[in-house]
């Protein structure tokens, strides 16, 4: 807001930003919705950021317990596009400008805060079954305690990834709303998407 942004763009980067300080909450890989009223014309508009349950999803192969917690309840991630989309439609800044907070944090930490090591301790079984998760979550195989420097190398370098991607689009002279086509693109159908789905597949998910 204090460099002219509006507030949707300004909601993106605390989004963005919570991904980092409060993965708990918010996560370019988790769902949302978001209500926009638009002064200028007096209208409420309503985004659905959830992804669909994945193609293989065979409902009477999985339990409710499956879909509760671990890899067989992912769904696609639906938050990154729908920042996208709320951007692209009623933001002013480049996402490049947007992400640079939650990549500062990401990269070079932040006192981590009670309520994410409690929720890390909610999760830490879940965790322990991923090497990538326990890098993270649980550095050395501990829960981080609250205070302690905490950092998400991976999300900054996959956020920079999607930076990348809008500035090349750009210095290419492709339009804004274009650039943002390519960050998700990149993201859903790209090398990104790829990573994610041959994590599934390595762990007997269902993407």
């Amino acid at each position: 807001l204090l460099k002219g942004g509006n507030a949707i763009d300004a909601s993106i980067a605390v989004l963005a930003t919570l991904n980092v300080v409060r993965p708990q909450m918010s996560g370019a890989g988790g769902n949302g919705f978001f209500t926009i009223y638009d002064k200028a014309s007096g209208k409420i508009y309503s985004l659905n950021a959830t992804g669909a349950a994945p193609h293989g999803l065979e409902a009477s192969r999985v339990t409710n317990e499956d879909l509760h917690r671990g890899i067989q309840a992912g769904v696609v991630p639906g938050l990154l596009g729908g920042w996208i989309a709320a951007l692209d439609r009623f933001g002013t800044m480049s996402l490049t400008e947007l992400l640079e907070p939650a990549i500062e944090y990401a990269t070079n930490g932040h006192p981590i805060e009670k309520s994410v090591t409690e929720a890390i301790r909610d999760s830490q079984e879940i965790f322990k079954k991923f090497a990538s998760s326990r890098s993270v979550f649980l550095p050395n195989g501990q829960i981080p305690k609250p205070n302690t420097y905490f950092r998400m190398p991976h999300l900054a370098a996959t956020f920079k990834k999607l930076t990348e991607t809008e500035q090349y689009a750009l210095r290419q002279g492709k339009s804004r709303s274009k650039a943002l086509q390519d960050v998700f693109d990149r993201f859903y159908r790209g090398d990104i998407a790829r990573e994610i789905v041959a994590f599934y597949e390595k762990h007997g998910g269902l993407f």
